[in-house]
């Protein structure tokens, strides 16, 4: 259900740290884990109901998830990443600012289908504004792909595949949907 559909029925748009620490506890792997242990990743007291971009690079997903998912179509649970988890580029990399705490199989799944778009979720009060300023800027960032991607469909541009290479290599769209690009403007180019 989406984020507009929840707020018209006047489901709750905010949820308690109690109830994050439920849900991760219901995860299959903190099943025999404590709820003290739980909670030590929970920062928040509480969780505002908002939108943020999949792809936004500072939301923390750790690799090697099962890609079985229980919890389809609810938000993601989002908040400070305490734990410095997640690092880019394996254990030397820089931790991601924030940390998806419910929900990693859904962004990892909108991710691999090529997804830009925004996914519900619940975002810690800790870090509520300086995610929802980031992920502004990152927003900004695919209008600015879009507008690329546009110049280099109707030939306008010169410089435009260069930056959209950079793009494949900074993870902001895969090589595949470069390739299609590029067949595409291959087709209505060459004829």
């Amino acid at each position: 259900m989406s984020l507009r559909r929840r707020m018209y029925l006047n489901e709750s748009a905010d949820i308690s740290s109690e109830d994050v620490i439920d849900i991760l506890a219901q995860q299959r792997g903190n099943s025999e884990r404590e709820r003290e242990d739980i909670a030590r990743w929970v920062v928040s007291k509480n969780f505002k109901l908002t939108t943020v971009h999949v792809w936004l690079p500072d939301l923390g997903v750790t690799a090697g998830k099962t890609g079985e998912t229980r919890s389809e179509g609810k938000p993601i649970i989002v908040d400070d990443n305490v734990r410095q988890v997640a690092r880019f580029q394996g254990s030397f990399g820089a931790a991601p600012d924030f940390l998806v705490l419910d929900g990693q199989n859904r962004v990892i799944k909108a991710r691999e289908k090529g997804h830009r778009t925004e996914i519900d979720a619940y975002v810690g009060d800790k870090i509520f504004n300086r995610l929802k300023e980031k992920d502004k800027k990152f927003g900004d960032v695919f209008v600015e792909l879009q507008n690329t991607i546009d110049e280099y469909l109707s030939g306008r541009s010169g410089f435009a595949l260069g930056s959209l290479k950079r793009a494949v290599e900074r993870g902001l769209m895969t090589q595949d949907e470069l390739d299609k690009l590029r067949a595409k403007w291959k087709a209505k180019h060459d004829s």
